[in-house]
């Protein structure tokens, strides 16, 4: 009440509340400065917001987007007194706080009023003058890059903006080494956390209704420049810190998930200005602060003034309160003011608040003032709970894309991408993980992909790559397609590759081609076992070329050659090899690998080249729709039609190999009747046993 009663004899409202540029640079370059809610406020908002967010609620997601768990202790913060090795929500709350240190003049560009020339909105204006860049501009860069003339470096740029931010999720997602992926998550973390204080800022009235105000310490004392401009509502909330803290866990405001489309309009609603939808509108157009309070007519309705028209008439009324002040002012009363308080978002009316109190001085000009503690208690009930939900908002907005990756074949070179979020429209880049954590980009595309559908998608990715990432920028919903000016929204995915199959042992490993179905090869496996792997190559009269490849080091690499060659290579256990034979068109070729210190098996007896075709007694064939296949050994080698012909290494002398043949024929049918025969090295061959020689 003694605050009541004090609010009674403050000075009329002056022009010193038109402070030049040079005397608000003079003040905010005292040390101290405050220019928002304080730094432990600001810390306290972030860390209940981060607490509401996908960073502790679904930490999960992190490590499934291919960055590091929000919960280790690894990261570090950039300037003075930075944390080191804390956690995600720590050096988000260090990024809230030192967005008001980073240099003392970096406070103008925390304003913004929505209502100025009906809804195009301003920074922070001071006698016609404009004193600095608007909140939204600099907090998110989503326009383009802003420096600063007043910065201690002309012409700096922010570097923690939400572009800034973007930028830096992107590196901590791409690049190469570890290390650099770790200080690129870091920065991603605390710049999050200096782009929610412009979001809590909005949720202070003196930010929207373009108010300057500071206070600084000089020899513990606090003094306020300009006299009356102090922000009591800041210093009120600092010194309830931790009853606030235990009021919030108790009092939330819900903003629905993909309520809110854009960064920007968590600020403001640029399609629908006086919408009270975004915090800036929310804050700018339930209340009001002492120097734009409205004036009271002859018949006792408050007029908002022309440069802030809501509240409107119709949002607020007075109540008369009696005050004992002293026996010889009987009757002396003060009108408070009260407004209905509308939230945009839900269309819902939330209660009316008490705005200001009526100074003595208010006939001869004074108006309402707001630095009273009936009047902070009724504003934090309000704006507190929205301000956390509206920074864990914008902080999952940054997270909203949402991707999953999964290995649609044995051999890591089929794979699904589905978009579990908003639509994606940029560049999808995919990146290979070798064990050691090192990455690589192996594919760039354009890319397109709706909600909700998967795409099948084929990456070249070596086996020696223990996980596969999916990186993608550009627009996700209705955001981030800006790729030309560098703002664009990124979104990850990564999923192990498949591991090689592994091979029987003991026995060689056959790859045969010695049908002409597949000209090439391109196979990844384990054997069992280590040591030396034999290698024989038959690649008959044609030239193909044999490369083996361990940890995408290559092992054997043999050229383009006809016949046989027979290299060997070492291996360890566990390793995988990946073999690729490029051959000439559907050329025929045979390969066998043995098991690690082994000799090869089914090499013991010598084979020889034979030569196979299907042809009728007369060299032609009677029909173009016959087809064979040909057994030998009870496995099927040849499979063809036409005039068909093939070439198969046998073993020669010794035990006789059998055949079996099937055919077909409009007319006739089987090979060995009229319609064709078997021929073996150019002899006729009815089915059954028969020796090479």
């Amino acid at each position: 009440m003694l605050s009541n009663i004090l609010n009674l004899f403050d000075a009329p409202k002056v022009c010193a509340w038109c402070i030049s540029r040079r005397l608000l640079a003079l003040a905010l370059a005292a040390p101290a400065v405050a220019f928002g809610y304080e730094e432990s406020t600001h810390a306290m908002l972030t860390e209940k917001a981060a607490a509401r967010s996908k960073v502790v609620q679904r930490a999960g997601f992190f490590l499934a987007s291919g960055l590091r768990s929000p919960s280790d202790l690894v990261y570090s913060g950039i300037g003075s007194g930075a944390p080191l090795q804390v956690d995600a929500v720590k050096l988000m709350s260090f990024g809230a706080t030192w967005e008001d240190g980073f240099y003392p003049a970096i406070a103008r560009n925390h304003f913004f009023d929505p209502q100025f020339q009906n809804g195009i909105g301003r920074g922070l204006q001071v006698a016609f003058l404009r004193e600095g860049l608007a909140s939204p501009d600099w907090a998110l860069e989503d326009t383009g890059v802003f420096t600063d003339p007043d910065s201690p470096n002309v012409g700096q740029v922010h570097g923690f903006s939400l572009r800034d931010a973007g930028e830096a999720f992107y590196v901590a997602l791409k690049s190469p080494l570890p290390g650099d992926r770790l200080a690129a998550q870091s920065r991603m973390w605390q710049t999050l956390g200096h782009v929610v204080h412009h979001v809590q800022d909005m949720a202070q009235p003196q930010h929207v209704r373009n108010e300057p105000h500071l206070h600084t310490d000089i020899l513990g004392v606090t003094v306020v420049v300009p006299p009356k401009s102090r922000s009591f509502y800041e210093l009120y909330t600092q010194s309830l810190n931790v009853q606030l803290s235990s009021f919030l866990e108790t009092h939330s405001y819900t903003l629905a998930p993909g309520t809110i489309r854009t960064a920007r309009q968590f600020f403001r609603t640029p399609s629908a200005p006086f919408s009270r939808r975004g915090m800036a509108e929310f804050t700018a157009e339930n209340f009001v602060t002492t120097t734009t309070s409205p004036a009271l007519t002859t018949g006792g309705v408050p007029v908002p003034s022309s440069e802030f028209p809501l509240p409107g008439s119709a949002d607020m009324y007075f109540r008369q309160m009696p005050v004992l002040l002293l026996k010889f002012f009987p009757g002396l009363h003060q009108n408070y003011l009260y407004g209905r308080i509308v939230d945009g978002v839900n269309n819902a009316y939330l209660g009316d608040a008490l705005l200001g109190i009526e100074s003595l001085w208010f006939r001869l000009g004074g108006g309402y003032v707001d630095d009273d503690p009936a009047v902070a208690n009724d504003r934090h009930k309000f704006l507190l709970p929205r301000a956390v939900a509206f920074s864990a908002g914008l902080i999952d907005h940054f997270f909203r894309g949402s991707m999953t990756l999964v290995s649609a074949s044995s051999d890591g070179k089929q794979w699904t991408l589905t978009n579990g979020g908003e639509d994606l429209e940029g560049i999808l880049e995919f990146y290979g993980e070798q064990a050691d954590g090192q990455r690589s980009l192996l594919s760039q595309q354009g890319f397109f992909l709706g909600s909700g559908v998967s795409a099948a998608l084929a990456v070249p990715i070596a086996p020696s790559y223990a996980r596969l990432l999916a990186v993608f920028k550009g627009r996700i919903g209705a955001e981030g397609n800006s790729l030309g000016r560098g703002y664009y929204s990124v979104a990850g995915a990564i999923a192990a590759v498949p591991a090689a199959p592994v091979a029987s042992c003991p026995g060689d490993v056959l790859l045969d081609n010695s049908m002409g179905t597949n000209s090439n090869l391109d196979m990844t496996f384990q054997l069992v076992g280590s040591g030396t792997v034999q290698t024989a190559m038959e690649n008959y009269s044609i030239p193909d070329s044999l490369t083996i490849s361990i940890a995408n080091s290559v092992v054997v690499n043999t050229g383009m050659f006809a016949g046989e060659q027979r290299p060997s290579f070492e291996y360890r256990s566990g390793q995988s090899v990946r073999v690729q034979v490029q051959a000439t068109s559907s050329d025929l070729w045979n390969l066998r690998l043995s098991c690690p210190g082994q000799g090869l098996q089914g090499d013991a007896v010598p084979k020889k080249l034979v030569s196979i075709t299907v042809t009728n007694p007369t060299g032609a064939f009677l029909c173009s729709g016959a087809f064979w296949d040909i057994w030998i050994d009870g496995s099927i080698h040849l499979t063809g039609s036409g005039s068909s012909g093939w070439f198969v290494r046998l073993s020669a002398g010794g035990e006789p190999h059998s055949v079996r043949s099937s055919g077909s024929c409009p007319s006739i049918g089987a090979l060995n009747q009229t319609a064709g025969q078997l021929n073996v090295n150019g002899q006729p061959l009815s089915n059954g046993p028969f020796l090479v020689r």
